[in-house]
């Protein structure tokens, strides 16, 4: 028997295996389930290995059959194998190989003889012996060797066909292989692999969540014969998703145990076999051909180790082991956590030897009473025959667990790398199988709706305050039971998982500040390795607790590179070499913030309890809700089983028992406060604006805002070119339109969200054309960059509207976002800056003032927000507006009379920042000389107020009495527009009502008239807007409906030329200032010459003289008094000179006028005329 050399093989090499199960911390929920004991009983399962791998044609070869008893019970009768060859194929001789029950400890003594009765040809039927072989022990394999001459005519591929029946099997066993034909050289690769789970009672287990008897792997390495076509240097055993192993609940050897061969017998787990070399034809001499039984000495070494459960070196989950005089062969477990989360088994830098078939075996339950056979060796003298009967002593605990999932066919891979090819990283091999029945047909779990699936979930914050940043805990917990049952079954697995936080637990805005994402590549999803987020990224951690590991699972939660309203969250957890990484999608309620996770594709493996915490603190992620009361969180918990076993909806309640920082349970309030005014408090001068709206926590959230300026604080909108449509819409607008920026706090709690953030580019304020009827609006442009995520630029609108009677600005807000992309804004503080140098400027007023509006909140509520607003240094101000009237000369009783009023401010240089060095008109009163009266006729046509108030445009013609310009920096046009009488209930006179407008702006001049008993009327103006102006012009023609007529003497015929016209008037200006003058009037149309007449009375001469203008008069004349006069204006006078002595008299008049501008006026006079 050639068997030494082989056996020093095995010395100096690790055995490879190619199963070994493990545990993984996987999102996997098991339970109990009743599970029906089974009698135990031989069961078949059967493979076909060929020497060599390729038949050459016209030669020899051999097919050998590995003959499982799968059962927990030996046969108990005769089995029947059954080989139908591929067609031309001959069998030349068949039978037992001995060898294939050496074990370690009994080498060179195993006994053969006749133990199958075979007839031969193209079928083969070998029957066993009874007496040669009585029986096959559960969990014993046989091997059967055929040798075949192969016709030189065969090529291609050819089918053998193998069968199995008897032996008191419930259900006999197929199956076909594939065999090549042909003289070339085998590569390395798999020649066959398989892998079956089986009941005690010798059938195939299919019951999902079942503990299956034992779980068998086999495969054979392609050959030249007697070696392998390469020696191979790693192996890689890939499990179906879902198949779990629990070596914690097992007993575990130490290395130093192993190596000693004193591993404790309940830490054994299984066994393996393996065969070192083939069966040649060049063993023997030329022509010569062996014999069954001589190449059963030469066939194979397949010594039978047993598996230990041992202890993992750190780093592996799972470790399992055999050793032979003291060297250990380690087949380490693994996590996919690349892919799908199954277990791999593993084993490197095997050391080289020809090894060319192996097979292990791992007992579902180790501790099973059926198992004292490979336990204690199949002969009396083994060195491990002690251990016969230990299984008494042995807890029954579970090992195996198969999947809960009933998807079809499982799926198992096998991969190898050869040494010849240089190294771990050179050319490798993999093939991948599908679970079968006995008779090969392809079959997977059967039997879900026998699972139980009844996950419990709790959700709750770290804090029972309303409205407050909160840390909170989901917790996940599912019953085990059926995992260390022997009878049960485990609990359906969580495959899909939603979880849906109540309304009002929504994403903190102030969790952003400082935060990170994590990348794809730094996740390390899809790969084996750990994620290496930044620390910026993590927002909680998570802990798993499994059975199937010594420790419990702890890591992270990060946040992915995504964006609002679809969030995406890593739950990375390691230990025990176990790198699990879970992606979750987090849909944030673009209405309500409502916050929906799910997790899809969980793996498909148990845990007991399954926690994540997220970070608690200013900077939260999440916050509760703003008012007190219980909170339910719903979910829905999809298992593997599905549609076997229904969804599970199990639900959570948390309470709010208080108000933010503790206070009590009242409705919330809704009382913001308001901060408004310029950075400079000098009258008149340019100065930058802010406003501060503030909301606490526990108050309603603000949704607009309206506010009024003070009077007086305007911007020149005159030197900023307006955004139009659709720039204005967008946000796009030029930085020419820019007049300041803004700022905004969003979240609750002691750190809330500022956006923009520092070191960003500031939000722009941009003004804007008509907006909403206004003849201004602005369009606030924020762009939402908070922290990792971009929810893109948000553009709030605002009307400017201006008071027609104090020119206060009135903003309106549109609403303000409650809402971006699912993440509640929840606005803490609004700050805005106008900051546009040479564009605000302060009233010429100091009286006290009020920056004043109404709050709306998000729940209709309003409130009222003002602030205190004063500017000083009024009295630097001058007050120097130059005023003049005029009247055209010649009235007429149809037409009228008519009256031109002009202001004029003087253009004086400006000092540093100043906007204007002149006070402002408040009030101006005028009085109209009695010449000029009130038109009764026109005021009895006066336009109703009720009518100008809707629109002046339908006041009636004759109300309609003048018309009005004025020009000021403020805005790029003049405000023009016509001047009515308006009656309006309760006043005696109907007031003048001059309606400017200009750039959209109308402004109403509103004029009190008041006419006395003596006829004078009087117009009062006593709200002039505190805006500057450069002029203003107020022209009343004459017409049909003039507003004012002529009370003249019968000698003037109707002409003002001559009339000494005065109006008294008073000024008052904004900052107190007053001026009282008597403005004449002057009368346009009156001859530019000095004229005269005169008469003679009683010993005088009586002249009437018209003075053309202001200056002096003199007169003198022989025998005449001389006389002189000094003229204001435009004038004629009756002047008496007397006779210096009675009678008859005769002499010239000289007159001689010298007006203040203009050349001398000389008139001669002879008298008498």
């Amino acid at each position: 028997m050639r068997i030494s050399s082989p056996w020093r093989a095995l010395r100096r090499t690790a055995l490879w295996g190619t199963l070994a199960l493990c545990a993984a911390a996987m999102l996997a929920l098991s339970g109990t389930s009743a599970a029906a004991a089974t009698i135990p009983a031989p069961g078949w399962e059967v493979n076909t290995s060929v020497y060599p791998s390729h038949l050459p044609p016209g030669g020899k070869g051999y097919i050998v059959l590995e003959v499982y008893n799968v059962g927990g019970a030996s046969t108990t009768s005769p089995v029947t194998v059954t080989d139908q060859l591929p067609a031309g194929v001959v069998a030349t001789e068949a039978g037992y190989n001995g060898a294939a029950f050496a074990t370690e400890g009994e080498i060179g003594e195993s006994h053969y003889g006749k133990q199958w009765d075979c007839s031969l040809g193209n079928v083969v039927t070998c029957t066993s012996d009874s007496a040669g072989l009585p029986a096959i022990p559960p969990a014993e394999m046989e091997f059967l060797a055929i040798a075949v001459d192969v016709p030189s005519a065969a090529s291609g591929t050819g089918t053998n066909q193998v069968a199995v029946t008897g032996g008191g099997a419930l259900t006999p066993a197929n199956a076909s292989a594939s065999i090549d034909f042909n003289t070339t050289p085998a590569k390395f690769g798999f020649q066959h692999v398989d892998s079956w789970f089986s009941n005690a009672d010798g059938t195939l287990d299919t019951q999902a969540g079942s503990h299956p008897y034992s779980l068998t792997a086999s495969l054979v390495l392609e050959n030249n014969g007697r070696f392998p076509a390469d020696e191979a240097r790693n192996i890689k055993f890939n499990l179906p998703r879902g198949l779990i192993g629990n070596p914690t609940a097992l007993p575990r050897c130490t290395s130093v145990q192993l190596n000693s061969q004193q591993c404790p017998p309940d830490s054994q787990v299984g066994f393996d076999r393996a065969a070192l070399e083939g069966p040649s034809p060049f063993d023997f001499a030329e022509g010569e051909i062996p014999t069954i039984e001589e190449l059963s000495q030469n066939f194979m070494f397949a010594p039978q180790f047993p598996v230990y459960n041992m202890v993992p070196p750190p780093g592996v989950p799972a470790q399992f082991a055999f050793a032979f005089n003291g060297l250990g062969t380690r087949l380490n477990a693994g996590v996919r956590s690349g892919s799908d989360y199954g277990i791999s088994e593993s084993i490197e830098n095997i050391l080289q030897s020809q090894i060319t078939f192996n097979t292990i075996t791992i007992w579902g339950v180790p501790g099973d009473l059926s198992h004292d056979y490979q336990r204690c060796g199949i002969y009396e003298t083994s060195v491990f025959a002690s251990r016969c009967g230990l299984s008494a002593g042995i807890t029954h605990v579970p090992l195996l667990t198969l999947p809960t999932a009933c998807e079809g066919p499982l799926t198992f891979s096998v991969n190898a790398e050869p040494w010849a090819a240089g190294g771990i990283a050179a050319a490798s091999n993999e093939v991948s199988f599908l679970s079968h029945e006995s008779t090969g047909v392809p079959t997977g779990m059967t039997g879900c709706d026998h699972l139980d699936f009844k996950p419990t979930v709790n959700v709750a914050p770290d804090t029972s305050q309303a409205e407050t940043p909160a840390g909170y805990t989901v917790e996940v917990k599912a019953p085990q039971e059926g995992l260390t049952a022997v009878e049960g079954l485990a609990a359906s697995s969580i495959k899909d998982t939603t979880v849906v936080l109540p309304e009002g637990v929504a994403i903190n805005p102030g969790q952003a500040r400082g935060l990170a994402t994590c990348s794809a590549a730094q996740s390390a999803v899809g790969t084996e390795g750990e994620p290496s987020c930044p620390s910026a990224s993590k927002v909680g951690t998570d802990e798993i607790e499994t059975p199937l590991l010594t420790h419990s699972l702890k890591g992270n939660v990060y946040v992915l590179d995504s964006n609002p309203p679809n969030l995406k969250l890593l739950i990375a957890s390691s230990g025990d070499g176990v790198n699990l990484k879970l992606l979750g999608d987090v849909h944030l309620d673009e209405a309500t913030g409502r916050l929906t996770t799910t997790f899809k594709e969980t793996p498909e493996l148990p845990f007991t309890v399954f926690k994540l915490s997220f970070s608690g603190g200013a900077q939260a992620a999440l916050y509760t809700p703003p008012n007190c009361g219980s909170y339910k969180t719903t979910s829905d918990f999809t298992p593997w089983s599905t549609p076997s076993v229904q969804d599970a909806f199990p639900g959570s309640e948390f309470v709010i028992s208080s108000g933010p920082g503790g206070t009590s349970c009242a409705p919330q309030s809704f009382a913001p406060t308001l901060t408004a005014g310029s950075t400079t408090d000098q009258a008149g001068g340019y100065t930058n604006f802010s406003l501060l709206l503030t909301r606490p926590d526990g108050q309603q959230r603000v949704s607009a805002l309206q506010f009024k300026t003070p009077q007086g604080l305007l911007g020149m909108i005159s030197k900023v070119p307006l955004c139009q449509e659709p720039q204005a819409a967008t946000g796009t607008c030029s930085a020419a339109s820019q007049i300041g920026h803004t700022t905004v706090e969003a979240g609750p709690g002691p750190a809330p969200l500022v956006i923009p953030e520092p070191g960003q580019a500031p939000a722009p304020i941009y003004l804007t054309a008509g907006y909403k009827g206004a003849p201004y609006g602005l369009s606030i442009a924020v762009p939402v960059l908070a922290g990792p995520f971009n929810l893109g630029t948000v553009v709030v609108r605002a009307s400017i509207a201006v008071d027609p009677h104090t020119a206060q600005l009135t903003i309106t807000t549109d609403p303000l976002p409650s809402i971006l992309d699912g993440v509640p804004t929840d606005l803490r503080a609004i700050n805005a800056v106008v900051d546009r140098p040479g564009f605000m400027f302060n009233p010429t007023n100091c009286d006290p003032q009020s920056f004043a509006g109404i709050a709306t909140s998000t729940e209709g509520a309003t409130a009222p927000i003002a602030s205190h607003f004063q500017v000083g240094s009024c009295q630097s101000l001058k007050f120097k507006p130059d005023f003049k009237v005029s009247t055209v000369a010649q009235s007429s009783k149809a037409n009228g009379a008519s009256l031109d009023a002009k202001v004029v401010y003087p253009s004086t240089p400006l000092g540093a920042n100043q906007a204007s060095s002149q006070a402002n008109i408040q009030t101006v009163k005028v009085d109209l000389p009695i010449q000029l009266s009130s038109r009764l006729t026109t005021l009895q046509k006066a336009c109703l107020a009720k009518v100008f108030e809707e629109n002046p445009a339908k006041c009636p013609a004759e109300s309609l009495v003048g018309k009005a310009t004025a020009i000021t920096p403020v805005l790029p046009v003049p405000l023009t527009g016509p001047a009515y009488f308006v009656s309006h209930g309760g006043e005696a006179f109907p007031s003048l009502i001059v309606v400017l407008q200009g750039s959209g702006v109308t402004v109403d001049l509103i004029g009190t008239t008041f006419i006395s008993k003596a006829g004078i009327t009087s117009s009062t103006f006593n709200q002039v807007p505190d805006v500057p102006i450069t002029s203003f012009d107020l022209n009343l023609p004459q017409g049909r409906f003039s507003a004012l007529g002529a009370n003249l003497p019968a000698s003037a015929k109707g002409s003002f030329c001559g009339q000494r016209l005065v109006t008294p008037t008073a000024f008052t200006a904004q900052n107190g200032a007053v001026i009282h003058q008597n403005t004449p009037i002057s009368v346009l149309g009156c001859s530019t010459k000095l004229s005269l007449r005169h008469s003679l009375r009683k010993g005088a001469v009586v002249l009437s003289v018209y003075a053309p203008a202001a200056g002096r008069l003199k007169l003198s004349g022989k025998g005449l008094q001389s006389a002189s006069r000094t003229f204001k204006g435009r004038e004629e006078v009756t002047i008496k000179l007397k006779l210096k002595r009675k009678g008859h008299f005769k002499t010239r008049l000289k007159v001689s006028f010298a007006p203040s501008k203009g050349a001398r006026q000389v008139k001669t006079v002879a008298l008498p005329g």
